[in-house]
């Protein structure tokens, strides 16, 4: 995993990761909500604590992904692994 900063307590309402890189790191006890990770790579990122709403995960890369005590409510998840 690369050396970025830990992500912390944080609300993401409506972002668009498909057209970007999601950069990697721990992200503990964050919303995320309405956020389109659809066809993006989240390879190599931690996810503690954190819950996902009426999210799209549709063809998502998860390698080496830690979703620890994740949550996701209404979120899509086709051609996921």
């Amino acid at each position: 995993m690369m050396d970025n900063a830990a992500q912390e307590n944080r609300t993401y309402t409506r972002i668009d990761y498909s057209e970007k890189k999601v950069p990697a790191g721990v992200y503990d006890n964050c919303l995320f909500v309405n956020c389109n990770f659809s066809k993006s790579d989240l390879s190599y990122i931690d996810f503690v604590d954190c819950t996902f709403k009426d999210c799209d995960f549709s063809m998502v890369k998860f390698n080496d992904t830690a979703l620890k005590n994740a949550t996701f409510s209404a979120c899509k998840m086709l051609g996921v692994d």
